[in-house]
């Protein structure tokens, strides 16, 4: 099956973007995040916003797949499950770019903190039936 790309007039390439991204993967390998921050913009320019979010909906398909595998007890290694959880991880990053980096930032915190508080709530609530 052939994927189909679409023009994006208003995100021409610029091979100094990826110059950029291209130096800073030689420079900073084992620095994931920065890297992923700067490559998530680049495969949106180059790919278009489109393709991405139909990526993105495969690959989050692919790892909702592999762990329910998981769970039915398919055979599925831990190297599968690892490699479809950084496909899903890049393309949701590049989903964070597409919508706005600082507000799904910001979201993220909300929620994390509010994660938080319900650990501690459940914490306390284990102590306090002993």
């Amino acid at each position: 099956m052939s994927e189909r790309r679409e023009f994006n007039s208003h995100a021409v390439l610029d091979s100094r973007l990826f110059r950029k991204v291209y130096k800073f993967m030689a420079t900073n390998r084992n620095d994931t995040l920065k890297m992923l921050d700067h490559v998530a913009p680049a495969a949106l320019q180059a790919f278009g916003e489109r393709a991405q979010m139909v990526k993105a909906i495969e690959e989050l398909a692919e790892l909702s797949q592999m762990l329910a595998k998981r769970l039915n007890n398919s055979p599925v290694t831990a190297d599968q499950i690892i490699d479809e959880i950084a496909d899903a991880l890049i393309m949701v990053n590049q989903m964070r770019f597409l919508f706005g980096a600082p507000l799904v930032d910001s979201r993220m915190i909300f929620k994390m903190n509010r994660t938080a508080n319900l650990i501690l709530d459940k914490k306390r609530t284990t102590v306090s039936q002993l």
